[in-house]
């Protein structure tokens, strides 16, 4: 187990919702002997419960990094596209109640990948104030997103049929939601990121000549970092 490197998001949809019962009357006299009465209430569990979560295992040995679509996007500027794909492990569970009787309960697990696309443009330039000097990178996020590549439930447990297709639609349903909303400002925030980081973004000439794409990028480059790289 030490091995497996866990990354869990849950999602709680209305778990543990409760609704107010009237249970009965108490009755009491006040000091005068007038009689009182009070109407008594409980909370029950109520409602359709559901819980998500997804579990992203052993990146290490699944995660992946694909660089596609090299390109010269302008002199100098070399633009790709970046694919990071992720393996999940996913659980959910639903559960109905109807003041306080429980008719139904039941999981389900799945799997799923999911894609990180991202379109980066990247100038770059020749760092003479260090010896031996160092390529500044300077990379630009221009599009970014988030999509469901596979998506599948591998067991039910108790209940099937139309109980199971409503668990199931509801997983793929949330997940397909989380992932449209992280990509609605995440261009933004990686290029954040980045900005923060533009310290860190530097290489050596040994480090660079190593990176992967850099033959196909090598004619896009600036002229010094070219010849600084050598054949």
């Amino acid at each position: 187990m030490d091995r497996l490197k866990r990354v869990r998001g849950q999602k709680w949809d209305d778990w543990g919702r409760q609704a107010e019962q009237f249970t009965g009357v108490a009755w009491r006299r006040d000091p005068g002997g007038k009689l009182e009465t009070k109407r008594q209430w409980t909370k029950v569990n109520d409602g359709i419960w559901r819980m998500y979560s997804a579990e992203l295992i052993d990146p290490a040995q699944t995660f992946e990094v694909k660089l596609e679509n090299l390109r010269e996007q302008q002199p100098g500027i070399v633009a790709f596209d970046l694919s990071f794909i992720a393996a999940l492990n996913l659980h959910g569970r639903q559960a109905q109640w109807i003041r306080g009787v429980q008719l139904y309960s039941f999981s389900a697990e799945g799997s799923a990948r999911v894609r990180l696309r991202v379109g980066c443009e990247l100038g770059s330039q020749l760092d003479l104030r260090q010896l031996p000097p160092v390529i500044q990178l300077k990379p630009v996020v221009r599009a970014a997103e988030l999509r469901l590549d596979e998506f599948r439930i591998d067991r039910v447990s108790k209940l099937g049929g139309e109980f199971a297709q409503q668990l199931t639609a509801a997983v793929r349903g949330e997940l397909d939601d989380q992932l449209q909303k992280k990509s609605g400002d995440l261009v933004e925030k990686l290029n954040r990121e980045l900005q923060k980081n533009e310290t860190k973004l530097k290489i050596s000439l040994k480090e660079a000549a190593k990176l992967p794409g850099v033959p196909q990028a090598k004619p896009f480059l600036p002229g010094d970092v070219r010849d600084a790289l050598g054949k």
